[in-house]
């Protein structure tokens, strides 16, 4: 990505009209916070202002030391609502996965294995007619969750990538603790919803903005202000990275 564009960092609670304007794009890339109202009327008006936008985000924050998931809020739930997608709180797990390592201390001796992982699951079932994933074999997302769509009148969606027949959804992980170790065995149980699941998608259509009102010290648009808009791409993980994401 580097080769072609112009990277740089922005403080999605600073922007200003003139920052959009001088953006050709924006990726918001694994938020480990909640976005302010600031942050979410920053992508609402990139949206508006026909910017293409890539959000690779995350349900569970996952402690990596203990390898433990904890619900994660990032305050975009309403606005990813509004423009059509839902990311699910929950992780897909999947016997079509990445292989890892793991060492265990046995007396004086550390044991190596490698096993698969059902965590960072691999789909190779993606849309091969769409710029974002054309020419892609496989994709691997680590800590994923579905996405859902409810597109409103006037916007459509595009899917970008599934996981594998062979994937599920622990049940009680829903807006639960997860646990992840890969010393841990990761099997599905009769009653875990069976995929495959959506983990990526586009949305594209005519969107107006998310709010009412711009929140205080921000310049916002009028309320009445529709336009077709570039489309969000929109993942459940942040496998999902800058370098896959095409114009």
């Amino acid at each position: 990505l580097a080769e072609s564009y112009e990277e740089r960092p922005v403080d999605l609670a600073e922007v200003s009209s003139a920052t959009l304007a001088g953006l050709d794009a924006l990726i918001l890339l694994g938020p480990t916070n909640r976005l302010d109202d600031r942050a979410v009327f920053a992508l609402d008006q990139a949206l508006l202002a026909g910017k293409p936008l890539a959000l690779a985000l995350d349900s569970k924050r996952v402690e990596m030391r203990s390898i433990m998931g904890s619900p994660l809020d990032l305050g975009l739930d309403g606005w990813l609502r509004h423009v059509g997608l839902t990311l699910t709180k929950n992780l897909v797990l999947d016997l079509q996965n990445q292989k890892v390592q793991i060492s265990a201390q046995q007396g004086f001796m550390q044991i190596t294995n490698i096993v698969d992982y059902p965590a960072f699951l691999v789909s190779n079932n993606l849309n091969s007619e769409h710029p974002v994933t054309k020419g892609l074999d496989s994709l691997t997302f680590p800590y994923v969750s579905p996405v859902e769509i409810s597109t409103a009148p006037g916007a459509h969606a595009a899917p970008l990538a599934y996981s594998s027949r062979r994937s599920w959804m622990r049940q009680d992980w829903d807006r639960q603790f997860a646990r992840l170790s890969p010393f841990d065995v990761l099997a599905p149980t009769p009653d875990d919803p069976k995929g495959p699941f959506l983990l990526g998608a586009v949305v594209e259509g005519k969107f107006t903005s998310y709010f009412p009102e711009p929140p205080k010290k921000v310049e916002g648009p009028k309320k009445d202000d529709k336009r077709k808009s570039s489309p969000p791409v929109v993942s459940g993980s942040t496998a999902l990275t800058a370098s896959e994401v095409e114009q």
